[in-house]
């Protein structure tokens, strides 16, 4: 199971770098072609970054809550990241799926919301990928900011 899986990862990156049907097939070439329309620039890389957690499941395959907590912390990253996308890259690499998210928030609560939007889930997802929590960053940091008395010379 493990190699038909990375296999197929391979194959997914393969024919989206090179969607032509002389190299991996009609099957290929369509796959590739609907891969960079669904996720634009992102389409060139996550098939091969799919591996590491693949081979990670082969080694180890106990699924926990922790397991669970950084493979939905993944994905909440990989929807920030395919929103931002699409609106910062305005060409045919833009990527449908974050467009649409995109364009139906931008209606609701605009642009600024939609960044806004963006940048709250990119801190829940690395706070939850990091396993940490606001209140443990301030008390990193408070020391630093400690009230100090000036002592009066006399």
């Amino acid at each position: 199971m493990f190699i038909l899986g990375i296999v197929l990862f391979l194959f997914l990156g393969v024919s989206t770098i090179l969607p032509d049907a002389s190299i991996v097939g009609k099957f290929g070439a369509y796959l590739g072609l609907w891969n960079q329309r669904w996720f634009g620039y992102f389409s060139f890389f996550y098939p091969f970054i799919l591996v590491i957690p693949a081979f990670v499941l082969y080694k180890d395959s106990i699924i926990n809550e922790r397991r669970l907590g950084v493979g939905l912390a993944s994905a909440i990253l990989f929807l920030a990241l395919l929103m931002s996308q699409s609106i910062l890259i305005k060409n045919s690499y833009q990527g449908y799926l974050g467009s649409s998210i995109v364009e139906l928030l931008i209606g609701s609560i605009g642009i600024m919301g939609v960044w806004l939007f963006i940048f709250a889930i990119f801190t829940l997802s690395a706070v939850l990928l990091v396993e940490s929590s606001v209140g443990d960053f301030l008390s990193f940091v408070k020391p630093t900011f400690k009230k100090t008395r000036i002592q009066e010379c006399n």
